[in-house]
């Protein structure tokens, strides 16, 4: 739903160009906050974030790519499908999932 949100902008349909997302979704601990002076940017930075910037690597477009970690948070709540174990850079073997539907 969300890309055919973001494929039927105006701007979008205008560049003539079809987006794709990768999204990667660990659970952990993160700190959040605003930097700057003159231009305020939020920003978020963590382990947590690291790895689910790094699992993104191995999901395909279009999809939601979880961690074992958030599979167990999720529970019985979401479906979900194995991807197996993935080496993902400094953190070394991980179970990944894709997230399909909310059951």
């Amino acid at each position: 739903q969300m890309m055919d949100i973001i494929n039927s902008d105006p701007v979008v349909r205008d560049l003539d160009v079809s987006l794709q997302l990768q999204v990667g979704i660990h659970s952990g601990s993160a700190i959040a906050g605003i930097i700057g002076h003159k231009r305020f940017q939020y920003d978020l930075c963590g382990d947590a974030v690291n790895t689910a910037a790094r699992m993104c690597a191995y999901s395909a477009p279009g999809c939601i790519t979880i961690s074992d970690t958030t599979q167990s948070l999720l529970g019985d709540e979401y479906a979900t499908l194995s991807r197996g174990v993935r080496e993902i850079k400094g953190k070394g073997s991980m179970h990944l999932h894709y997230l399909l539907a909310r059951t």
